[in-house]
């Protein structure tokens, strides 16, 4: 830990990920304010050797209570970069139970695009806000990654993943579109892949009281 030159303390955190043999920098730079700036580098080594990319992104958890969601950006219903059309930029109120969408075969679910801001709280109003110009994409729901997770489709059904008593937010640059053209196993276009190569983004974290 160090601070710059307004006294606000800088923290970095440096990964290494063998699987895709690639650096992982995240530096929170936390001010008086309680305010945490969080600038995230990756950096793939051999960037023509890995295949498209689901997403870049951040994931974090909430502590159990914090239910309560509210968001600047495309809804109410859940949107990706190819699939959002229908999906119109307001602000929304939501929350942890309204957020599953129990489809019969476990798989991602609940994300949002385009997004200004988004305040993750408890019931007396206490909580986070996610910021980011000019924008972001997020999802809030009670399931990790690992807990949608199967090896092939139709291996695990919704009521078979674990739920969460917590929020696995993740907030993200860039994921891949979900594609699908063909209503099956056609390929996002092009202009909605994640490419292997280097990305560098920040996001504001802010309390809310």
């Amino acid at each position: 830990m160090s601070k710059d030159k307004a006294g606000q303390a800088v923290v970095k955190v440096d990964f290494f990920l063998p699987a895709v043999e690639a650096t992982y920098a995240i530096t929170y730079t936390i001010a008086r304010d309680g305010a945490i700036k969080v600038d995230n580098e990756f950096k793939p080594q051999n960037p023509e050797k890995l295949p498209e990319m689901p997403r870049i992104g951040l994931l974090l958890a909430t502590p159990e209570g914090f239910e309560n969601i509210d968001y600047y950006g495309r809804g109410p219903h859940e949107n990706y970069c190819d699939r959002k059309t229908s999906a119109f930029v307001e602000i929304y109120k939501t929350n942890l139970a309204e957020q599953v969408i129990p489809y019969v075969c476990a798989q991602e679910f609940g994300h949002r695009t385009d997004t200004r801001w988004l305040v993750i709280s408890n019931k007396e109003g206490q909580g986070l806000k996610f910021s980011r110009l000019p924008l972001f994409e997020f999802s809030a729901v009670p399931y990790t990654p690992e807990d949608l997770t199967q090896n092939w489709r139709g291996e695990k059904h919704f009521v078979d993943a674990p739920r969460q008593n917590n929020l696995c937010i993740s907030i993200d640059l860039a994921p891949m579109g979900v594609g699908g053209d063909d209503s099956w196993g056609a390929k996002p276009h092009p202009q909605y892949l994640v490419k292997p190569q280097a990305y560098s983004w920040s996001f504001t974290i802010e309390p809310v009281k």
